[in-house]
C-alpha cells in the first residue's frame, strides 16, 4: 500500500509499529490497542559504495538536464551542483521540488525516494522590495 500511495519502492522503506515491523500483508489495525498510535516510516538510501542516480532536473522555461548524484547525498549538495551546471552565483534563492513536495536542506534525497530517473523541478525564489 505504501509503494502503490507514495511510490517508495518496497525494497526501499520499512513501516514500524512501536517495535514490530509490519510486513507487507499485515494490516495495522490489527496491532492497535489505543486510540493513538505512531507509525515510522523508514526509508532506506541507497548504500554509497551503490551508482549514482540519473536527476532530470527541469526549469519552469522547459530547460532541462541530467545530474548525477547518489541518493546519500543532501539537497544542498543538489541545489549547488545545479547552480555550477547552469550558472546560478547564489543557490540560497534556489528551491527545488519532487513532484509538489518542497525538498528540504537538512534532508537526504533518499527521504524523497529520488532514485535513477527522478525528475526535480527548481524553481527560483525572488524576494521583491
Amino acid at each position: 500500500m505504501i509503494e502503490n500511495r507514495s511510490n517508495i519502492k518496497v525494497h526501499k522503506h520499512s513501516l514500524w509499529l512501536y517495535d514490530i515491523e509490519l510486513e507487507n500483508d499485515q494490516l495495522v489495525g490489527h496491532h492497535i490497542e489505543g486510540e493513538h498510535v505512531t507509525l515510522r516510516l523508514i526509508i532506506t538510501p541507497l548504500l554509497p559504495e551503490w551508482p549514482k542516480c540519473s536527476i532530470l532536473i527541469k526549469f519552469s522555461n522547459q530547460t532541462s538536464g541530467n545530474v548525477r548524484m547518489r541518493d546519500t547525498s543532501f539537497v544542498p549538495n543538489l541545489k549547488s551542483k545545479t547552480g555550477r551546471r547552469w550558472g546560478f552565483l547564489n543557490t540560497y534563492n534556489i528551491a527545488l521540488f519532487h513532484g509538489s513536495t518542497k525538498m528540504m536542506n537538512n534532508r537526504p534525497l533518499s527521504a524523497y525516494d529520488i532514485t535513477d530517473g527522478s525528475e526535480v523541478t527548481v524553481k527560483i525564489e525572488i524576494d521583491t522590495r
